[in-house]
């Protein structure tokens, strides 16, 4: 009677061993399309990020300022003696 067990406790051993590896593959290739998945969006979020920088780089341009400040606000440089220097002095 021991005989007729050994091959169904062997082919159960190896069915399950069998199913495991299969559950394991298929969980690998899930977790490499999600890394696949996350680092496609991390690129596309670093060259939002990129452009971003640009535009605010754009916008705090001294040139742009210059201009930005003559047309809109109609301000010119100042003349000889609106300039006032403040000393920093430590206040004890």
């Amino acid at each position: 009677m021991k005989q007729k067990k050994f091959p169904w406790i062997f082919i159960s051993v190896v069915f399950v061993l069998s199913v495991a590896t299969v559950w394991i593959r298929l969980q690998m290739i899930q977790v490499t399309y999600r890394i696949n998945k996350v680092t496609q969006m991390t690129k596309k979020e670093q060259e939002r990020l990129d452009l971003l920088r640009l535009k605010v780089a754009k916008l705090r341009s001294p040139k742009r300022l210059e201009r930005l400040a003559k047309k809109s606000f109609h301000l010119t440089p100042p003349q000889v003696g609106q300039t006032i220097y403040v000393r920093d002095k430590k206040i004890r």
